[in-house]
């Protein structure tokens, strides 16, 4: 889909929210002991994969014809409901461990 569109500029937007907040819990993994620090490595990469994954199905997506989009809409938006809340589940783990 060439052009502007307020789900795709949405979509985007929820992708790079992510990436901003995983880069911020790195940055304070820094203070873990070795223990959770290697539990965190383990995971971040695993959410890495799938912050990637969606990354690459973003680009495939914004390509689509408007057809296209209306039959994918309600899967991206599930994926996308599904990552933030993995995220979040995943940053429960961490966030708040320097308090």
């Amino acid at each position: 889909m060439t052009g502007d569109h307020p789900f795709i500029d949405r979509l985007k937007g929820q992708l790079d929210e992510l990436a901003e907040e995983l880069d911020k819990l790195e940055a304070q993994s820094r203070k873990y002991d070795a223990k959770m620090k290697a539990e965190y490595d383990k995971r971040a990469e695993e959410f890495k994969e799938l912050l990637d994954e969606g990354k690459s199905n973003f680009e495939a997506f914004r390509e689509m014809s408007e057809r296209e989009l209306d039959q994918v809409k309600d899967n991206l938006e599930f994926t996308a409901k599904a990552l933030r809340n993995s995220f979040h589940y995943f940053m429960s783990h961490y966030k708040h461990r320097d308090d």
